[in-house]
């Protein structure tokens, strides 16, 4: 079995379905934490922290590949 049959045969459909509905609403989150947060000490670091762990689930339901086309930049 080749590396991207075993990566495809690794999802899971509760995890697939789970990345598309929290994905958005973590994203919307990380916007309300960084907004309202943004005097506070900290508060735009934890709506970054939000907003990478929505990534990060993204990667993990589908492939990194897809979730750095999500991104819409290089990460360096």
């Amino acid at each position: 079995m080749k590396a991207t049959e075993k990566r495809h045969a690794a999802q899971s459909l509760i995890l697939l379905t789970a990345t598309r509905y929290l994905v958005p609403i973590l994203l919307l989150f990380s916007l309300f934490l960084l907004t309202r947060g943004h005097n506070e000490p900290g508060g735009g670091f934890v709506g970054g922290l939000v907003a990478g762990a929505a990534f990060a689930l993204y990667a993990l339901a589908h492939t990194v590949h897809q979730a750095r086309l999500l991104l819409r930049f290089p990460p360096r």
